[in-house]
């Protein structure tokens, strides 16, 4: 297949892996290369997008349409060294559409935990979420945590909510509620605990319940990542 893909015409190539890469499936793509004309591959793009069009009567194809617009609107709004259609936020997207919901912090800033990720407060790098009440394949509340570490404009999805962290890796800085509290027990009562960290220590007496909530929602959002890519 490598060998049918060089002998493609610069059109079809821009096609296959930029226009519909994210929604052609393997099948489709396999049938695609095995073309030997252009009249042919012409026939396969045309019955590609009525397949998927809402009503194929139509002289203008729905789904045509707003799959093109949107790749624009990727490309004019999530660009950032690359094409818009090739970043993270691109690809969902282009797949999904917009989110139904979506919080942006485009500078980053102070960033005030909640408890299923420890509580307290630290500053964060950029980062967006973005929550669609229902996806096909995924689900109902599907959210989606996306974070620039670099502040190049280059968000990536992320399953760790912590990723965002600007202060993770400053010892003492950005503490959470649990770690707040290991540092004031080790304080009071200096080796009570050998633990390193909050969440070692058996002793301190805050509820496992943060963890376990913490956990449950990386093995959801691990989950639906595979899922989508």
């Amino acid at each position: 297949m490598g060998r049918a893909y060089k002998e493609l015409d610069a059109q079809y190539k821009q096609w296959l892996q930029e226009d519909v890469v994210y929604i052609i499936s393997p099948e489709e793509r396999t049938a695609f290369l095995q073309l030997s004309t252009s009249e042919e591959r012409e026939q396969f793009i045309e019955q590609f997008w009525l397949r998927r069009s809402s009503n194929p009567d139509l002289p203008e194809n729905d789904f045509k349409e707003e799959h093109y617009r949107r790749i624009a609107y990727a490309n004019e709004h999530f660009a950032s060294g690359i094409p818009g259609w090739r970043t993270d936020r691109g690809r969902i997207y282009i797949i999904w559409g917009p989110a139904d919901e979506v919080e942006s912090h485009p500078t980053g800033g102070t960033y005030d935990r909640p408890m299923d990720e420890g509580g307290g407060s630290t500053t964060t790098y950029p980062w967006e979420t973005w929550r669609y009440r229902y996806l096909e394949g995924l689900g109902n509340n599907v959210i989606l945590e996306f974070v620039d570490p670099s502040g190049s404009g280059e968000y990536h999805l992320t399953m760790d909510p912590s990723e965002k962290d600007a202060l993770l890796h400053v010892p003492g800085a950005g503490l959470s509620n649990c770690d707040t509290h290991y540092r004031d027990v080790q304080r009071q009562a200096p080796g009570r605990c050998n633990a390193t960290s909050y969440s070692d220590c058996s002793e301190v007496g805050i509820t496992a319940i943060i963890t376990q909530r913490h956990e449950h929602r990386m093995r959801q959002s691990a989950h639906q990542l595979v899922r989508i890519f």
